[in-house]
């Protein structure tokens, strides 16, 4: 019985919640497109290979994990041009290794 009142309760908070939301606010490290060129102007050369390291070069290599194991390398075109993971095609396994690996990029 007291289930339906809380539940009515929660939702009208909530609502209240999303609509004093702004849903176009900016969150992090986002840059506004008015304000891009002052921040790409303010950034220092000797920075910008800092902020490339920021990238995330783990999460590369984890969603190519596939392509990337040393017996399937040569049947990559290129090191750049690499499946995800989660997007390749899976061939039938015939206990070989990397016997289920081709890429169809």
């Amino acid at each position: 019985a007291l289930m339906v009142p809380a539940f009515i309760f929660r939702k009208r908070i909530m609502n209240k919640i999303n609509k004093e939301r702004n849903p176009y606010e900016l969150e992090g490290d986002a840059v506004l497109k008015r304000d891009f060129r002052k921040h790409v102007e303010g950034i220092e050369l000797d920075n910008v290979p800092t902020a490339f390291q920021k990238l995330s070069v783990k999460r590369y290599q984890t969603d190519k994990m596939a392509a990337l194991r040393p017996f399937n390398r040569d049947k990559n075109r290129s090191f750049d041009i690499c499946p995800f993971d989660k997007m390749r095609v899976k061939l039938s396994n015939t206990g070989t290794k990397g016997s289920d690996y081709i890429n169809a990029s």
